[in-house]
C-alpha cells in the first residue's frame, strides 16, 4: 500500500475524477510558476517559459481548482486500504 500516495496519477480533490496525466503535466508547465527557472528562460526540452505567477489547475469534470497528484499531504487521511492491511504487516 502506498501510504503517502503516488506522483504517478492525479485526480480532483473535490469530485475525485481522475486526471489525464499528459494533460496534467501540460497544465502544470503552463500554470505553475517554476521557482528554478526565470520567466522567459527556455529549457533544453523546448518547453515554453514558465508563467510569472501560478494559477489553479481546474478539474475537467467539475471545474473546481482541486487537481493534484494522488499524494497524501499533511493533515489529510491516509488511504483506507492502509488501515485495512496494517495488521497484516504488524500483528501487534
Amino acid at each position: 500500500v502506498s501510504v503517502h500516495g503516488t506522483m504517478g496519477t492525479a485526480s480532483c480533490e473535490f469530485c475525485k475524477a481522475p486526471a489525464d496525466m499528459e494533460a496534467f503535466r501540460a497544465a502544470v508547465r503552463a500554470n505553475v510558476k517554476d521557482i528554478y527557472r526565470a520567466e522567459g528562460d527556455v529549457d533544453g526540452n523546448h518547453n515554453p517559459p514558465p508563467p510569472a505567477e501560478s494559477s489553479p489547475l481546474l478539474c475537467a469534470s467539475c471545474g473546481k481548482p482541486g487537481v493534484k497528484p494522488d499524494t497524501v499531504l499533511y493533515g489529510s487521511s491516509l488511504p483506507a486500504r492502509f488501515f485495512e492491511l496494517v495488521h497484516d504487516d504488524d500483528p501487534l
